[in-house]
């Protein structure tokens, strides 16, 4: 916890309580937001870009909270620029394994068609 966090409540004590409650509201927006991905009328892009809207804004919200960032623009602008390239690289990652997941299934559908 940063001393400008700190200094906004009346003890370490509550700022710690209060930073352990906003970590789990990072966690629990992270654990729903995966229901986007079962809406199965939405594209995988536009799911994740819905995922990304959500989660950067609650995540780097409380983040700015938890580190005081407003007041290190280097910090703040290498914290976005970590979360948007881990989230390019997870898109990344689910976008190929999605394809090989496809292809999968049209090469047992087509030997289903064959037999």
């Amino acid at each position: 916890m940063s001393p400008d966090y700190v200094a906004l409540f009346p003890s370490v004590t509550i700022a710690a309580y209060v930073n352990i409650l906003l970590y789990g509201v990072i966690g629990a927006t992270f654990a729903l937001s995966v229901y986007i991905y079962e809406v199965e009328r939405i594209g995988f892009i536009i799911q994740s870009i819905i995922y990304f809207v959500i989660t950067s804004s609650v995540c780097v919200g409380i983040t700015i909270l938890l580190w005081q960032l407003h007041k290190y623009p280097a910090a703040f602008i290498s914290t976005l620029a970590g979360y948007l390239a881990t989230h390019i690289i997870m898109m990344v990652i689910e976008y190929r394994k999605l394809k090989a997941d496809i292809k999968v299934i049209n090469e047992l559908s087509a030997e289903e068609d064959l037999q």
